[in-house]
């Protein structure tokens, strides 16, 4: 038998009510991502000029399924680490922060077209990750960690994103 204090049924409850958000608001994210995304004209993707580095459709989708995955963990790890809840408020804000975020991006990207606009958007979003990586840290390693393949699609984006401003512009 451990000496570990039990966790009491109303903290049991708000543990699992603050999951049950964050899995109900990164699924909201990708849903209205996936239908701004079927929309989105493929003549004017098709048309863009891409730096040969774009990978190929196929794999866009399982590296953001992976992505939302090691999201969601990773914020799941915060809460069971944290110990009260309010205490990681500022990490939830900039995970929900980032969410909307990327929303945005693709909103103004994939949508309107406005690739300058959406260069922007997600040099923000680069930063108000590495907060956030900042901000898991100090409630768990590991939750920050699950977070660095993330900036580092959103660091291949931006090369993507910049490129394709330069090659489509005038």
């Amino acid at each position: 038998m451990t000496n570990q204090p039990r966790i009491s049924r109303r903290g049991d409850s708000a543990l699992w009510a603050t999951i049950l958000l964050i899995i109900v608001a990164t699924a909201g994210a990708v849903a209205l991502s996936m239908q701004l995304f079927n929309h989105v004209s493929d003549a004017w993707y098709m048309g863009l000029i891409k730096p040969s580095l774009t990978p190929p459709a196929a794999v866009i989708a399982p590296i953001w399924l992976v992505l939302f995955t090691l999201m969601v963990a990773s914020a799941v790890l915060v809460r069971i680490e944290t110990r009260p809840l309010e205490s990681a408020s500022p990490a939830y804000g900039l995970y929900f922060l980032q969410l909307s975020t990327l929303v945005m991006w693709v909103l103004f990207f994939l949508h309107y077209k406005e690739i300058d606009l959406s260069l922007g958007i997600l040099c923000a979003l680069w930063l108000v990750v590495v907060s956030m990586i900042q901000e898991f840290d100090r409630h768990s390693r590991l939750a920050a960690l699950l977070q660095l393949p993330y900036l580092g699609w959103l660091t291949f984006m931006i090369y993507l994103n910049g490129h394709m401003l330069i090659g489509n512009s005038g």
